[in-house]
């Protein structure tokens, strides 16, 4: 590699070489001097050849080796502009493949809308923000992993109809989009129209949901989506099941985590009820906006009881203390609301105790399996991040699967719950193979988004 100093050196001397030439025309006669000039030796133009081939070999290595992880590959098309990382799947110890009709590869992915991007929040990421260079990563990216069924958070509601509908189709899916009237992003949920047909769908708007003593504290405009797939045959007849998909992207204040926790606290009870009215398995994808410390991923997973320690509580009294000042002033008057938000806090965290379901997560319940050199340090199986910005990094993505609270969980790696085997999970990186800073998300030759989408391949 040349170092800074020697290529300046280079700069400048040849800069020197050419105001020398340039005196030589000025002085004579004719204004032009016929040929090269008298320093443009060949032995010159040769030597000089090879320093640009060595410098373009350098950045061509350099960027290769940035892009390089154990068991991972570049994808390179004839424009190394469109290329990404490839991650292999994972097999699960001792899953096995019993009915192949009733699999199926279920993704979920923060595609960053591109109405949402401020080069302020992405200060060191060039050209790898521009929607001409993303569209078509995203496009290759899924289209090689292609997914049975894709949740995609972040979708730009102007870019729906004219390139996400369309490529979803060319994959043989139907594609459904729901968001927050007059926002300028939202959410899908795509599936495979050979494997699945759609029997039911709905859409919650947390703000308007009620929980008694649980007031909204903030006006977030977010909303949930559920959809019912059952399954289908070669010749398209039903085969009398299914799978419920939810789907959601949680409020992004990072002080919101009462919020957060009381929004999934409400899609987990519009999900209950499409389980009630279907007996199918759930798969919640999503971007929760949480850590698998924070408020909502521990009361969404527990048993009875719930049981917070004093971060958590702390996490959930300060977000109430935030929200309600800045956001909720002329929300809460429906009931009152006590001094710190104690009495809050106790009543959401009581109507997790009563719901009959908890969520278990797919990836927390056998990535470690598969990977253990890559676990979140303070979550029981989680991987450590799926999320790599700018400015943070870390674990914010989750395919959770709905199990009763009453039923004993298995201790087999590859079950999930009774109804959901988990055959294969798809890898996601170490910290040290996302390269040397800058290394935030999207980067070309790496990934198009900020978030990596996470995928496995279930069994109901």
């Amino acid at each position: 590699m040349i170092s800074s100093s020697a290529r300046s050196g280079g700069f400048i001397g040849s800069k020197f070489a050419w105001m020398a030439c340039e005196n030589k025309i000025g002085n004579n006669k004719r204004g032009r001097v016929k040929g090269p000039p008298p320093n443009l030796t060949p032995e010159y133009i040769a030597e000089q050849r090879a320093i640009r081939e060595a410098k373009k070999q350098a950045k061509k290595a350099k960027a290769e080796q940035e892009a390089k992880v154990d068991g991972a590959k570049i994808i390179t098309e004839e424009d190394e502009d469109y290329s990404f990382i490839k991650r292999p799947f994972l097999t699960v110890p001792g899953a096995v493949l019993e009915d192949a009709s009733r699999s199926f590869k279920f993704m979920t992915y923060n595609v960053l809308a591109q109405s949402l991007i401020r080069r302020e929040l992405f200060p060191e990421n060039g050209d790898a923000l521009k929607w001409v260079w993303r569209r078509q990563v995203l496009a290759k990216e899924l289209e090689y992993y292609l997914p049975d069924v894709l949740c995609m958070q972040e979708v730009d509601t102007d870019h729906t109809k004219a390139f996400w509908h369309p490529l979803l189709e060319s994959f043989g899916h139907e594609n459904v989009f729901t968001t927050f009237p007059g926002k300028k992003h939202g959410l899908s949920i795509s599936y495979s129209k050979k494997k699945f047909r759609l029997v039911d769908q709905a859409t919650v708007f947390y703000d308007e949901f009620y929980i008694k003593g649980v007031p909204v504290m903030a006006k977030t405009r977010n909303n949930g989506m559920l959809v019912a797939l059952e399954l289908i045959d070669d010749r398209g007849e039903p085969k009398g099941t299914g799978i419920i998909v939810t789907n959601c992207h949680m409020f992004w204040h990072p002080k919101g985590s009462y919020e957060r926790t009381r929004q999934l606290a409400i899609l987990m009870t519009e999900a209950i009820k499409f389980k009630d009215k279907y007996n199918w398995p759930v798969l919640l994808g999503g971007d929760y906006n949480s850590e698998c410390f924070d408020t909502p991923y521990i009361c969404a997973t527990s048993k009875r009881p719930v049981v917070l320690d004093e971060e958590s509580k702390a996490i959930l009294l300060e977000s109430v203390s935030i929200l309600r000042p800045k956001f909720g002033k002329d929300l809460v008057k429906v009931e009152s609301v006590n001094g710190d938000g104690q009495e809050e806090i106790e009543s959401l965290v009581q109507y997790f105790n009563n719901l009959p379901y908890k969520a278990t997560s797919v990836y927390g319940s056998a990535y470690m399996s598969v990977h253990p050199e890559n676990i979140h340090p303070r979550s029981e199986g989680e991987p450590n991040f799926s999320n790599w910005a700018h400015a943070w990094r870390g674990l914010l993505d989750y395919i959770f699967v709905l199990e009763n609270k009453n039923q004993t969980p298995s201790k087999e790696p590859s079950r999930v719950s009774p109804e959901v085997k988990v055959l294969e999970l798809l890898r996601l990186p170490l910290r040290d193979e996302m390269g040397p800073e800058p290394s935030g998300q999207p980067r070309k030759g790496q990934y198009p988004s900020d978030h990596l989408c996470i995928m496995a391949k279930l069994e109901i």
